[in-house]
């Protein structure tokens, strides 16, 4: 049943539209691929080595406009770090996962809505079904080979609260890249037949002026107006082959 897609909802002011940034991308080309998921272990300590050097805390300063903010990660002990940072750079942060109480999360989720907090981090527990309308800028730091995974971790951005205009998406994890937008609905089938060709995700491309995150078929960013870097190399190739052509055909005239 698909009655009506993500665009028209966003369209029609029933959900929150996105604004996309990729600040830094990991290196998972040593993770081993464990039941269509990355090993965790590994995972974690790819995640934490970034947490160390990375620049997630000043990103969030830079792009993340003091929302209240949700953060993705991948191990309680990633999620601690992290928070760690936050909280030592002088940004209200707490940490949520599995083994916290009900009255505890309900604490820290009040202390995000007023304003006492800036961001939450939590593992595998504020994902699917989790609500909080003020919520508009999520961190994403929890990389996964599963697109609905990413899907349900961009949607707690989408719902709609009085003066939020859109939601800010600063991912760390290179989901993005992998997975493409939560606007890009790829079509189902669910006949059991002689499966088709898997649908093309649309390529994006990271604006290296401002860093947002938009389709690569654009001519230019759209939040900065820079020139896109990918259409801007082609143009270049087409244009040495086109001269390597003429250069050819004139000496062949000669």
């Amino acid at each position: 049943v698909y009655p009506i897609s993500i665009l028209d909802l966003m369209n029609q002011g029933y959900l929150v539209r996105p604004r996309y940034f990729a600040p830094s991308t990991p290196d998972l080309s040593g993770i081993k691929i464990t039941k269509g998921e990355y090993d965790n272990r590994q995972l974690d300590n790819v995640m934490q080595e970034n947490a160390i050097q990375g620049d997630v805390v000043e990103t969030w300063k830079k792009f993340g406009e003091n929302r209240p903010s949700l953060m993705f990660a991948v191990s309680v002990k990633h999620s601690l770090l992290l928070t760690e940072r936050f909280n030592r750079a002088g940004v209200a942060a707490a940490h949520i996962d599995a083994n916290s109480s009900q009255a505890e999360r309900n604490e820290i989720i009040e202390k995000l809505i007023a304003g006492n907090i800036k961001v939450i981090s939590s593992v595998g527990v504020l994902t699917t079904g989790f609500d909080c309308p003020p919520v508009s800028c999520l961190i994403g730091c929890r990389p996964t080979m599963s697109k609905n995974l990413h899907i349900q971790m961009i949607y707690r951005g989408t719902r709609p609260f009085p003066g939020k205009n859109d939601f800010i998406v600063l991912d760390h994890s290179g989901n993005l890249e992998k997975h493409g937008f939560i606007e890009d609905e790829l079509p189902c089938d669910l006949d059991g037949e002689k499966k088709k060709e898997k649908s093309k995700i649309p390529p994006v491309v990271n604006c290296r002026a401002c860093l947002s995150v938009y389709y690569a078929s654009s001519e230019c960013c759209p939040s900065c107006g820079a020139v896109n870097p990918s259409l801007k190399k082609e143009k270049e190739r087409k244009l040495k082959e086109v001269a390597a052509e003429f250069e050819e055909k004139k000496r062949l005239e000669i």
